[in-house]
C-alpha cells in the first residue's frame, strides 16, 4: 500500500479513505451532507474501484495525469468545432461542415444544422437551408435533382446527431477537471475517480454514436439523394 504524507489539520481537509490510500484531501462541499458522502464516497463500488491501480505509477503520478489532462483540453477544443457546426450562419456552415463534396454542377457544405449549396461555374448562385426548414420535394428541385426519400433520411439523421454531439462537450468538460484534480494525492477521491471513468466511457460512446450516425447515414443517403455526388472532405475532428 501506497502511504501518503499527512497534511496539517484545518477545517477546510477532511481524512477519506480512497481505496489503498489513507490521506488526508480536500472535502467536496457535497460531502457536508451525509448521504452524498455515503452514496458517492464511502460505498462498496467506489471503494473497489479505488483500489484499482498500481503503486509504481505513483511517483509519476503529476506527470501522467498531466498528460492525460492535456489530452481531454485538446479532446474538449475538438468537441467544440460539432457544436460549433450547429451555427446557421452560410460562412460558419461551410467553415465547420461536416461533409464537404461536389456533383458536376455544384458544391456542398453538409453539417448537423443544414446543407450550403453553390454552384461551381458561378458562386453568386447559393442557398442555405437548415435541415428543419428543408422541404426534400421543394427546397432544391429548381436547381438539382434531389431524391426526397433519401434526403429526408439523411435530415433525420442530422437531426438526430445533434444531442448526441452536445452530450460528447459536456462529458468532456467534467474529464478535464478531473484529470487535473486527480494530479495531486489529495485530490484523488474515489468518486473523483469514479466520476472520470464515467464521463470519459459516456464521451467515447456519445461521440462515436453522433460520428457513426452522420458518417453511416448522411454520408451514405446523401449519395443516392444527389446525383454524381463525391464527397471528398470528412471534417478532421471525426477522429477525436
Amino acid at each position: 500500500a501506497v502511504r501518503r504524507d499527512r497534511i496539517a489539520r484545518n477545517s477546510l481537509f477532511q481524512t477519506h479513505t480512497n481505496g489503498h490510500r489513507d490521506m488526508k484531501c480536500p472535502e467536496p462541499p457535497c460531502f457536508r451532507i451525509g448521504v452524498c458522502r455515503t452514496c458517492f464516497e464511502d460505498n462498496a463500488c467506489c471503494h473497489c474501484l479505488g483500489r484499482i491501480g498500481f503503486s509504481f505509477f505513483e511517483k509519476y503520478r503529476e506527470p501522467l495525469m498531466g498528460f492525460a489532462a492535456f489530452l481531454s483540453f485538446v479532446a474538449v477544443i475538438f468537441q467544440i468545432i460539432p457544436v460549433v457546426s450547429l451555427s446557421t450562419d452560410t460562412q460558419t456552415m461551410k467553415n465547420v461542415a461536416w461533409v464537404e463534396g461536389e456533383s458536376p454542377d455544384y458544391h456542398f457544405w453538409i453539417g448537423l444544422s443544414g446543407v450550403v449549396l453553390e454552384a461551381n461555374a458561378n458562386s453568386s448562385i447559393s442557398r442555405t437551408a437548415q435541415w428543419k426548414d428543408i422541404d426534400c420535394e421543394r427546397t432544391y428541385d429548381d436547381i438539382v435533382e434531389v431524391n426526397s426519400e433519401d434526403c429526408n433520411t439523411c435530415r433525420r439523421a442530422s437531426l438526430g446527431s445533434v444531442v448526441t454531439v452536445i452530450m460528447a462537450l459536456i462529458t468532456s468538460i467534467p474529464q478535464l477537471t478531473t484529470d487535473v484534480q486527480r494530479s495531486h494525492p489529495e485530490g484523488d477521491l474515489n468518486c473523483q475517480k469514479v466520476f472520470g471513468v464515467v464521463t470519459g466511457i459516456l464521451g467515447f460512446v456519445t461521440t462515436l454514436a453522433a460520428i457513426n450516425t452522420f458518417v453511416g447515414d448522411v454520408g451514405h443517403c446523401l449519395l443516392i439523394a444527389i446525383p454524381h455526388f463525391y464527397p471528398n472532405v470528412y471534417s478532421p475532428f471525426f477522429f477525436f
